[in-house]
C-alpha cells in the first residue's frame, strides 16, 4: 500500500503516521496509540478533517492482526454515509480502499 500521505487530501498523514510508529516502538498498545493521536488531534480539526484523521488511522490499522473499535465504527458510519470521497487524492482510484476498509471493519 502506497503512503498515506500519496492517498490522502490530510496534510496531518505523514505527522500522523510518524507518531503512530513512534508509539509502536515504544510498545504501546494500538488502543493507546489510537487514543493519545485522537487527543491530540481532534480539538483542533475540523469535520472534514476529522474524518481523514479516522481514515489515516484505519489505514495505517488495517496491516495490523486487530484495529481500534473506535476507528471501526466511526469508518464504517463514513463508509455507510459515503464521506470517505473527498478524503482521497481525486487521481486516486479509491475502490479499492473503500473494499479493504469495509473488510477490515466488520
Amino acid at each position: 500500500m502506497p503512503d498515506i500521505s500519496e492517498l490522502m487530501n490530510f496534510s496531518f498523514a505523514e505527522d500522523v503516521e510518524a507518531e503512530w510508529d513512534m508509539y509502536m516502538e515504544e510498545g504501546d498498545s494500538i488502543e493507546d496509540a489510537t487514543t493519545q493521536i485522537l487527543d491530540q488531534y481532534m480539538g483542533m480539526l475540523d469535520e472534514k478533517e476529522s474524518v481523514e484523521l479516522y481514515v489515516a488511522l484505519a489505514l495505517i490499522q488495517m496491516s495490523l492482526e486487530e484495529m481500534d473499535d473506535r476507528v471501526k465504527k466511526e469508518v464504517s458510519e463514513m463508509i455507510g454515509t459515503k464521506t470517505l470521497e473527498g478524503c482521497f487524492d481525486k487521481d486516486v482510484n479509491i475502490r479499492p480502499y473503500l473494499q479493504k476498509l469495509k473488510k477490515a471493519c466488520r
